[in-house]
């Protein structure tokens, strides 16, 4: 495995409830901001596997846009 794991931050304002759910049950601090919605820091990895655990297991009908945040 490669030990140079980026971690970037990362928005959305898709599925609030679900991905403030999801976070919490994997353990990852995030933050609400108004215009940006849920702030997060993750690795680029978690976040393909986290829009598949909200498509896969928490029944979202379309994938969620999670971006790169740039203040």
């Amino acid at each position: 495995m490669n030990g140079n794991i980026e971690i970037k931050e990362w928005a959305t304002n898709d599925f609030k409830g679900r991905v403030a759910q999801r976070l919490m049950t994997d353990r990852v601090r995030f933050c609400y901001d108004p215009e940006q919605g849920i702030v997060f820091t993750a690795p680029e990895e978690y976040v393909k596997g986290l829009i598949y655990k909200l498509m896969v297991c928490d029944g979202v009908k379309r994938r969620p846009n999670i971006y790169e945040y740039n203040k």
